[in-house]
């Protein structure tokens, strides 16, 4: 073979080389999603550096058997949302699904049964707290709750970054009462509980709210990965290999 057939030889099979290694590589990151959630116990939370909890290992097998790769992040909940709400192919969970946000995410599906929220406060009677819209009321800032304390017009809403800071508010005496879900209050005062004496030292006021937690992906996400990850989310469900969480 002459010298210059020799070189073009070389030059097509180093492209073509190039070329199935792009391809791999192409094919390897049609398949990455970045994934977001918020410290949200017991669903998900942060073990020895690892991200953890119900609903972590729930969209956990969702990945895995849709084939996906995910770089999974605990921010804090309004980066979460943040973020979700405007990077292509972010997946968030743990997400309420709510009128106000039915048209911003694609939603995949539930991940626990609707879950009762309330407001909890001091079990003091000498306090004498009235829960009305003059109330002082910690919330984490931006969910649900928080949407719905400012529809009802409460007019003294103090915002935390996560719900690890909520107790410690109430027992500072900054707010008069807290609002979130009941199973993750309980959770929240398993572990405050250990520092008071009193194991009835907060008094639970019940709501009619009810709010379920869902798998969603942004909007602008591309439309292959979101049918493929609703199509296994679909099938797994319905085999029963995966169950709503208590």
């Amino acid at each position: 073979m002459p010298a210059t057939l020799k070189t073009i030889h070389s030059i097509l099979k180093r492209f073509l080389k190039l070329s199935i290694i792009s391809a791999l590589i192409s094919s390897a990151h049609a398949n990455e999603i970045s994934c977001v959630t918020e410290s949200y116990h017991p669903y998900t939370y942060n073990k020895d550096n690892v991200v953890t909890g119900s609903a972590t290992k729930f969209v956990v097998k969702i990945l895995n058997t849709a084939g996906l790769t995910c770089k999974l992040e605990l921010l804090p909940w309004a980066r979460t949302y943040h973020r979700a709400l405007n990077v292509p192919n972010t997946v968030i969970f743990m997400l309420a699904r709510t009128e106000l946000r039915e048209n911003k995410f694609l939603w995949i599906g539930p991940i626990v049964k609707p879950i009762p929220i309330s407001f909890f406060t001091i079990n003091n009677p000498n306090l004498n707290l009235e829960l009305n819209t003059s109330s002082r009321i910690g919330v984490v800032n931006g969910t649900a709750y928080h949407d719905y304390l400012k529809s009802k017009n409460f007019m003294h809403i103090k915002q935390v970054p996560d719900y690890s800071t909520l107790i410690p508010l109430l027992l500072q005496r900054r707010v008069d009462f807290i609002f979130l879900q009941n199973k993750t209050f309980n959770k929240l005062n398993k572990e405050a509980s250990k520092n008071l004496a009193n194991s009835n030292f907060f008094k639970l006021i019940e709501t009619p709210l009810e709010v379920t937690e869902y798998l969603a992906m942004n909007i602008n996400s591309s439309k292959v990965l979101y049918e493929k990850l609703k199509n296994t989310y679909d099938q797994l469900i319905t085999e029963g290999d995966l169950k709503l969480i208590e």
